[in-house]
């Protein structure tokens, strides 16, 4: 899933914030993870990339706590948050491509 468009460095622009910043969880209960294939926690995998799927639920209270302790970014939205976020970023990012490129192809 997607935040908004990434512009310029992280406060202390440190490997962990770059991870907790560019990334995003969705919310949902355990009974969903096999639905997801772990892809949910997004975070946690960037930070951890060659943890198994199963432990990301566990690490995830962990990182959420440390996050919080440091004043670090740490986003969470429900499946469909993420999708409409999604969404409206790559449509922002296809607006201003049109603009960009307006003369220089033809309009749909």
């Amino acid at each position: 899933m997607s935040k908004e468009v990434y512009v310029g460095p992280p406060k202390g622009n440190d490997w962990f914030e770059k991870q907790t910043a560019g990334t995003l969880d969705i919310q949902c209960s355990a009974w969903m993870d096999w639905f997801h294939g772990g892809l949910q926690f997004q975070i946690e995998h960037h930070l951890f990339p060659r943890l198994p799927r199963c432990h990301h639920r566990q690490v995830a209270l962990f990182v959420h706590d440390l996050c919080k302790k440091h004043g670090l970014p740490y986003a969470a939205a429900s499946f469909w948050e993420a999708n409409v976020l999604t969404w409206k970023t790559l449509r922002a990012a296809a607006l201003q491509a049109r603009k960009a490129t307006s003369g220089a192809a033809p309009k749909n």
